[in-house]
């Protein structure tokens, strides 16, 4: 079948807002373009979801009367912005075309969907995507569960003896992967032990917004502050902890993607003598392992068959 120019434009388009999401936040990235009739490029930008709930908005203003098709990584929803500033901004545009990456099917009946249902233009959702799908990981776990997404830092040596994430400070590449990871989310929770590492992260985030700092030192604290989080609309968060708390997280299933850090260091003879505690692997699989100087980096996310986080888990099961 012969693909039209517009077609085509609909497609490059996609892309692009999909890669520009990416860089802005793996978990809660969201990404659009403007189009004209012919499909050429108007405008287009990205965020991370929570950051700014008027920037699309915007965008289809100043463009009102030009632009014909609208393309986004994710429906209104899911990028939780101002359903009600967007809806009278397309309304009173010449827009004819709506294509949609990911369409989320855990709120139903929003003013969005009722707008939709009335609206003479074309709607076009896209099938999903492991890319859409993952991109929309943060705001999808908020609008199901209540709480952010997690991705947990932690280090410890091959005795599972606890270390300082600072001690790696000067490999290279270590305190930038892990300041892109800070970036890329909305809040930053740290344990007491990992508090040094701070020193190398930035206060704002990929989306130029304030990142939320808080230290924790327990379950339940962690659990008030997510919450805290989702209702501000900060859907991916990352926690500095040391290997015990990391513990905690991962048996209470609080924890959505570890990366853990194997230090290459030799242990002293009490290190030994420690409570040894290992992933379990039969729910968490590795996805990649890089060395960075003296330590091994482990990047591990939950498996689908596991209960905690299977489609039709909610927080209120027993």
């Amino acid at each position: 079948m012969n693909i039209t120019n517009t077609e085509r434009a609909v497609k490059e388009a996609m892309n692009f807002a999909l890669t520009a999401a990416l860089k802005k936040s793996p978990r809660s990235g969201f990404g659009w373009v403007l189009l004209d009739g012919q499909g050429r490029y108007l405008d287009s930008n990205s965020m991370i979801i929570g950051a700014d709930l008027l920037k699309l908005s915007m965008s289809v203003e100043k463009f009102a009367l030009t632009f014909r098709h609208l393309v986004l990584t994710s429906d209104p929803v899911t990028a939780m912005i101002d359903q009600e500033r967007l809806i009278q901004a397309l309304a009173s545009s010449e827009c004819k075309t709506i294509t949609i990456g990911f369409c989320s099917d855990v709120q139903r009946d929003t003013p969005w969907q009722q707008w939709l249902s009335t609206w003479k233009g074309k709607v076009y959702n896209l099938p999903h995507t492991q890319l859409t799908e993952m991109l929309s990981a943060g705001p999808n776990k908020v609008l199901l569960n209540g709480l952010p997404w997690l991705t947990s830092i932690s280090t410890a040596n091959l005795h599972g003896a606890p270390l300082k994430l600072i001690e790696f400070k000067n490999e290279f590449g270590f305190s930038a992967y892990i300041r892109e990871l800070a970036n890329q989310s909305s809040v930053i929770l740290y344990t007491a032990s990992q508090k040094d590492i701070l020193e190398c992260l930035d206060k704002k985030n990929f989306s130029e917004a304030d990142q939320l700092i808080c230290e924790v030192d327990s379950l339940p604290r962690l659990e008030s502050i997510l919450r805290y989080c989702a209702m501000e609309k900060r859907t991916s968060a990352v926690i500095l902890c040391d290997i015990e708390f990391l513990q905690q997280l991962v048996c209470a299933g609080k924890c959505d993607e570890i990366v853990h850090h194997l230090g290459l260091i030799s242990a002293e003879p009490a290190d030994v003598l420690l409570q040894q505690w290992t992933i379990p692997f039969d729910l968490w699989s590795i996805i990649t392992s890089d060395a960075i100087g003296k330590c091994l980096r482990l990047v591990l996310r939950r498996n689908k068959t596991d209960p905690i986080t299977a489609p039709e888990y909610r927080v209120n099961n027993s």
